[in-house]
């Protein structure tokens, strides 16, 4: 709003170093500091602030951050170990209180654990799935050592075609395969 202002001064012909004066005042600058903006505003035409570069996090930096508790100095050994350009630790720092304070949770640990379980699970459960007939003897072995939870889990719920729970998702792109240790890990997963 000053440099507007100032600008439109100096377009009627009237700037006087008084009033860069009052404006670095007004403004708790230097005069040297206006005088700064005024040329800048000239030359490129901005009368704001240049925009200054901000670090930001990725989603996957702060899955490694929740991962390690929220100990920025793992994420920072995390970084370098990837290789390539690392902020500072005391960056990082900077970065993850300036983002906690604005809003961002961090998720707990074992929450985030529990998830990573989870999808190693659901994974594992897709391999089985789309075994080879040569595999199937290994399916039934971990099928056994799953506990049974599916009688007790499953009563009341509805049952699809295949023996598997209704609203089991399958990954993108999976087919079902009908086989004996199929249902099995249906059930004790179910």
């Amino acid at each position: 709003m000053l440099v507007a202002r100032l600008l439109e001064l100096d377009a009627a012909g009237a700037l006087p170093t008084a009033h860069v004066r009052a404006g670095a005042q007004v403004g708790g600058v230097n005069a040297r500091t206006v005088w700064r903006w005024l040329q800048a505003a000239r030359t490129e035409g901005r009368v704001e602030p240049r925009p200054r570069a901000r670090l930001e996090l990725s989603d996957q930096a702060w899955e490694v951050l929740a991962q390690a508790g929220g100990n920025v100095a793992a994420l920072h050994r995390h970084l370098k170990a990837a290789g390539g350009e690392v902020p500072s630790l005391a960056s990082l720092h900077r970065v993850v209180r300036r983002d906690l304070q604005a809003g961002r949770v961090l998720p707990d640990r074992a929450v985030v654990r529990r998830e990573r379980e989870e999808q190693q699970t659901r994974q594992a459960l897709a391999d089985l799935a789309l075994a080879g007939p040569g595999e199937a003897g290994a399916a039934k072995v971990a099928a056994r050592r799953l506990p049974r939870l599916a009688s007790e889990a499953s009563s009341g719920l509805p049952v699809g075609e295949s023996g598997a729970l209704a609203g089991v998702a399958l990954p993108a792109g999976a087919q079902l395969v009908r086989t004996s240790s199929v249902r099995a890990v249906a059930e004790a997963v179910g």
